[in-house]
């Protein structure tokens, strides 16, 4: 008789024995295998068969799962066994050997960066609590792909709640090996292998509606949907790239040769791809600091260009971040005219061009950053009208002399010349003292008048004027203008004395512009302008060059000098009393809303769904939303009815008949006459009669989903974790050793970080970096000194005193013949002399020949000799230097310092050199 299943004993590895026997007994037998899952055994045993009393739980029986020869001599291990008196039979459940794993927790964090599938399966494996035939284990895979990993053993259930699991459907991620290689797992005993697809492609053909649902009651089923409405929220000037969003700009700041390095990617087994010069501008999209290299912060200063924190910097001018927040302000002019930027008003007066050199002065086209040379020109002596004037980014003054485009800078243009002025529009009424009031045909005073004015008359003001001798002028007719002399008063009753410098602001405030910038620097005009009572939405806020700009929602950037926020419709900054300012989140979708399958048929009504596709950095691109909605609707098979089909033997027969060929896995044709879809399913569920030897039920259904943008997801929730994994286990002593693992300015950047998380100033880290490097040497290679002594052992035995029962004492023997003792006062070795060489005891104290750390943290240190080829100091007010090569500084923080080196004293800002030290010392009878 052909054997069909045997009984082994739980130490039993061995599948070509009949163990405790030949299961003559078993009246059925079945295996089913669910694809992804541990296969399962059910058998029923009579009472009275040999083996019976042989049935327990944890001995495995050896049986075929399948008809492939890679499927005989499966081992199943037993998890329940049950007696019905009744019908003198007993129920068996067993499990696949593979689900011995479901019952082994692992003992320690797992955090592997860029793991191949292989790399992923040793490391769980090495990390199992216990296993006393781990050494069994295979692993065989197809799959060419690597992933961040990482599981917490606090978190995690067992080992195969890390191997198996699909990925749902939704946004909720499944962090198992399954998912995040997407592969299928096949069981062969002990070897178990990962695969792109574990089956084949069977060729088999079925038309869809006999034993099946028919497509018209798929389609009418409420849980499939034919049509979507995509859409995505969005942040108006945000760009979402790698790692983290970010707007801003900063400056390389490399104190090396050659060039900071750029990298492909901020994240481990990052590759250099260039260099970048110190100093150079970069606008930066994005930052990223979850898993990154040395864990640093890096930033994106282009496409796949990545630099660390340690060489970039946003500390200098016309470096900007970019902060989102929400406000509403009005835009009013209250500043001085002589602390104006980026504004243009109403200016009137007469001027004339000053040159000192040869040719022409060119006319610009605008005062501000972004303006363009014009191809005119104007003479040197020449005067001209002056029609505006501006304030450029830096406070310095321009003026227009022709149309709008036609300006020229202040430096080449005088108003102080003896015929030049400057004339404001005022409101006032003068009193004419005497008929020897002086009058002009002009400002200036040039062309005298012969007409007189009465004396007592009184005349009203519409302009004012100032000579360049001080004196003023005032017009109170057309041509007709007054010298402001004794001859004139305001003292009088009935007249009003003017103030030109309130009216030429108040002419600023009412005909002002405030221009608009394209970046938060000022320095990069638009060309557009706000005026005095316009009320605009903040959306951002930035600090540069020593002032603050806001965003606005329309696009573009204003200084914040030009706020005011007292109006009643006004929000501050980050306010929420008025929620249409706060409209910071847009949402995109598509016109019409709704996209529909092809498969969807005329007759039907729409089933659509919602889907947020926010995440695949749509921003307010609508051709780009369809693309990715369109993609999705091929990813869930909008439209596509569900296929599920179940045969049992012996209805296997007919079209059906092939399906007694198929395995797990295989895929099967699918025939929709009515829609005209030739699809593909796949065998997800098998049942296998162990005793027939053959499959008795097939179940196909709907091929597995591949979630891309999900495993995107899965990949970045991973990072985080796997981050914080390493985070929890880093030590100094790691980063040292970490950090002389790496090469050029990736090992820089790391040691830069170390002496940054132990409080070292940076201009010290900086000027000190090659001591400080050799420092960490030094300490790596005495603690891996010490490890590699500690873990060799030595030959020495443990001793308990005074017994091993009640012990007081444990002593550990060196080859030397020295020894270690702990016991409740403390941890010591001693020497083969008997004198004590490290200890630390229970009272605290810490004795050792020699010590190597990070940081020492006293309020005393007592020495007799300091060596260092580093530097000492202390930071308050002062800031103390001690250096063994270069002598004793003190500097405060204004930058005043006193110096004594091995050459010379600097006391007050006077040196004394070592010669004249001398002959001081010698004269005052020191030496």
């Amino acid at each position: 008789m052909k054997v069909k299943a045997t009984l082994h004993t739980v130490a039993s590895d061995s599948t070509d024995t009949l163990g405790l026997g030949v299961l003559t007994g078993a009246t059925s037998m079945q295996v089913v295998r669910n694809a992804n899952q541990i296969p399962h055994l059910t058998m029923s045993y009579k009472a009275d068969a040999p083996l019976a009393d042989e049935l327990v739980s944890g001995r495995v029986i050896v049986c075929a799962m399948g008809k492939s020869s890679e499927e005989q001599n499966q081992k199943f291990r037993i998890i329940n066994v049950s007696k019905d008196v009744g019908s003198m039979s007993i129920s068996v459940t067993a499990n696949h050997i593979a689900g011995d794993l479901s019952m082994m927790p692992i003992y320690k964090n797992i955090s592997i960066a860029n793991a191949t599938p292989k790399d992923t399966f040793k490391a769980v494996m090495g990390s199992l609590a216990y296993g006393s035939n781990l050494a069994d284990y295979q692993f065989s895979t197809d799959i060419q792909k690597v992933a961040n990993v990482a599981w917490q053993f606090n978190e995690v259930e067992n080992a195969n709640s890390i191997f198996l699991g699909d990925d749902q459907a939704g946004d909720t991620v499944v962090q198992t090996i399954q998912a995040i290689y997407n592969g299928q797992w096949k069981f062969n005993n002990y070897h178990w292998s990962l695969l792109k697809h574990a089956g084949e492609d069977s060729g088999i053909i079925i038309k869809y509606g006999r034993n099946m649902l028919s497509a018209v009651e798929d389609h009418t089923t409420d849980s499939t949907y034919n049509a979507i409405m995509p859409y995505a929220s969005y942040t108006p000037n945000t760009t979402l790239v790698d790692g983290s969003a970010m707007e801003g700009k900063g400056t390389v700041q490399y104190l090396g040769t050659g060039g900071a390095e750029v990298y492909d990617s901020p994240n481990k087994g990052n590759k250099v791809v260039g260099h970048v010069q110190n100093g150079a501008y970069y606008q930066v999209t994005a930052k990223a600091e979850d898993n990154t290299c040395n864990g640093n912060t890096w930033y994106k200063i282009g496409d796949g260009q990545w630099i660390d924190e340690h060489f970039f910097t946003f500390d200098k001018s016309g470096n900007y971040v970019i902060n989102s927040t929400t406000g509403q302000g009005t835009i009013k002019i209250t500043s001085d005219t002589d602390n104006n930027r980026g504004i243009v008003s109403d200016y009137r007066g007469v001027g004339t061009v000053v040159y000192a050199g040869l040719g022409r002065v060119r006319l610009w086209s605008s005062p501000l950053t972004g303006h363009r040379p014009m191809e005119q020109y104007v003479e040197n002596g020449i005067q001209y009208k002056i029609w505006k004037i501006g304030y450029d980014e830096y406070g310095r003054k321009w003026y227009c002399i022709g149309n709008d485009n036609q300006w020229i800078p202040e430096e080449y243009f005088s108003v102080t010349k003896s015929s030049d002025y400057v004339t404001t529009p005022v409101t006032g009424i003068l009193h004419v003292k005497t008929a020897n009031a002086v009058s002009a045909y002009g400002p200036s005073g040039e062309a005298l008048r012969s007409d007189k004015l009465a004396a007592g008359s009184f005349h009203k003001i519409t302009s004012v004027s100032k000579a360049n001798n001080g004196s003023s002028w005032y017009e109170i007719a057309p041509n007709f203008w007054v010298k402001g002399d004794d001859n004139i008063d305001f003292t009088q009753s009935g007249s009003v004395a003017v103030d030109e410098d309130t009216a030429r602001k108040a002419i600023i405030q009412s005909s002002g512009k405030i221009a608009i910038y394209n970046s938060p620097d000022g320095t990069d005009a638009s060309g557009k302008y706000l005026t005095t009572g316009d009320q605009v939405k903040i959306t951002g806020q930035s600090d540069s060059n020593g002032h603050t700009f806001y965003r606005l929602d329309s696009g573009g950037w204003v200084d914040a000098a030009y706020f005011d926020f007292s109006s009643a419709s006004d929000v501050g900054i980050g306010g929420a009393n008025d929620a249409d300012a706060q409209v910071e989140t847009q949402t995109l979708m598509l016109d019409p809303p709704v996209l529909i399958s092809q498969y969807a048929t005329g007759q039907e009504a729409l089933r659509v769904q919602a889907v947020d596709l926010s995440s695949y950095n749509v921003g307010n691109d609508k051709d780009k939303l369809k693309t990715v909605a369109e993609q999705y609707m091929r990813e869930y098979r909008i439209g596509r009815p569900n296929y599920s089909l179940t045969v049992e033997y012996p209805n296997i027969e007919d079209e059906f008949s092939q399906l007694r060929q198929v395995d797990l896995y295989d895929y099967v044709g699918i025939q929709v006459d009515d829609l005209n879809i030739l699809d593909k399913a796949m065998v997800n569920s098998i049942t296998y009669d162990v005793l027939l030897g053959q499959n008795i039920s097939v179940t196909i259904g709907q091929l597995p989903l591949t979630y891309e943008h999900l495993l995107g997801q899965m990949q970045h929730e991973t990072t985080k974790q796997l981050a914080t994994v390493e985070k929890k286990s880093n030590h100094l002593f790691g980063q040292m050793n970490q950090a002389l693992k790496l090469q050029s300015d990736a090992q820089k950047a790391s040691i830069l970080k170390i002496g940054e998380d132990l409080k070292i100033e940076s201009q010290v880290l900086n000027d000190n970096y090659d001591q400080l490097k050799d420092r960490i040497e030094a300490i790596n290679n005495q603690v891996t000194d010490v490890q590699s002594w500690i873990t060799s052992g030595g030959s020495g035995v443990i001793t308990a005193y005074p017994n091993w029962q009640n012990p007081t004492e444990l002593r550990a023997s060196s080859a030397s013949g020295g020894y270690m003792t702990f016991n409740g006062n403390g941890l010591g070795y001693t020497g083969a002399d008997g004198t004590l060489r490290t200890a630390i005891d229970s009272q605290g104290r810490l004795v050792a020949e020699s010590i190597s750390g990070g940081t020492i943290t006293g309020v005393i240190l007592k020495g007799t000799q300091i060596t260092a080829d580093s530097i000492i100091n202390i930071h308050q007010r002062y800031y103390t230097v001690l250096s063994g090569e270069y002598g004793f500084s003190v500097s405060d923080d204004e930058g005043n310092a006193s110096a004594m080196t091995v050459d010379s004293i600097k006391v007050g800002g006077t040196t004394i050199n070592g010669s004249q030290l001398y002959r001081v010392m010698e004269k005052c009878g020191v030496l």
